[in-house]
């Protein structure tokens, strides 16, 4: 995992968590979801997260990018 290993195993299994990610051409984007635990393939460890919103704060789309927002069309008549 990294240096950090020691606070991510704190972390109780479904909580509501919050991760950024960043490069260095200034994009990034916000994760929020439910933490499910630390899980390893082979020897590779990693947390997992039940994603449920993703924020993009970069161009071209700013945001919330997932789940899509429904939008409905344009309404040009209306009468009562």
């Amino acid at each position: 995992m990294t240096a950090l290993k020691e606070d991510f195993l704190k972390i109780p299994v479904n909580s509501k968590v919050a991760v950024i990610g960043a490069n260095f051409d200034m994009a990034s984007q916000v994760v929020k979801g439910t933490f499910t635990g630390i899980h390893s393939v082979e020897s590779i460890e990693y947390g997992l997260i039940d994603i449920e919103e993703i924020y993009n704060s970069s161009p071209p789309i700013v945001g919330k990018i997932y789940p899509e927002i429904e939008t409905r069309p344009k309404v040009n008549n209306f009468t009562l």
